[in-house]
């Protein structure tokens, strides 16, 4: 009978251990799987952030792409890209640029000048140049908060021959 309960201690204290092992292993595989899922979030956010920035530019630009429309210009001291459009026979002007870390939205009568602290958010930027030249190509830089940059360089089709 005492041969018994040994048999039967030894076959808890054996399946409480394989019990143990298959814990501990199931949790390395959760924690192994949520690090990769950090880390592949993490550089989805990465992308998502260095080419939003130029996507969204590049979509205003195709936007209002028309004769005369679209200029480099300073506001606030830094580098903005200004785009004009009639809505209802008043002539708009859509200012983009960055201002306290954020790339900035801006839409006013073409005749006022934007203050750059009332502009709509958009996303985190470190920097935003933009550079025209007489051929009308367009060079935009936009340096992200971690120090990456994207450039776009796009032909105004308005001034092409």
């Amino acid at each position: 009978m005492k041969a018994m309960r040994t048999r039967h201690a030894a076959d808890l204290l054996y399946s409480l251990a394989l019990f143990c092992v298959f814990a501990a292993c199931a949790l390395m595989v959760v924690l192994m799987g949520a690090d990769v899922y950090k880390k592949t979030v993490s550089a989805a956010e990465a992308d998502y952030n260095s080419r939003t920035c130029v996507s969204y530019i590049a979509t205003k630009l195709r936007q209002g792409d028309t004769q005369g429309a679209i200029a480099v210009q300073q506001l606030g001291g830094r580098s903005a890209l200004s785009l004009d459009q009639e809505v209802g026979g008043t002539r708009y002007r859509t200012w983009l640029y960055q201002d306290g870390g954020q790339l900035c939205e801006q839409f006013v009568p073409a005749d006022l000048q934007p203050d750059p602290a009332q502009g709509q958010q958009i996303m985190p930027l470190q920097g935003l140049e933009f550079s025209l030249d007489p051929s009308g190509r367009l060079k935009v830089t936009a340096t992200q908060t971690d120090g990456t940059t994207e450039t776009l360089y796009y032909t105004l089709r308005s001034t092409a021959g």
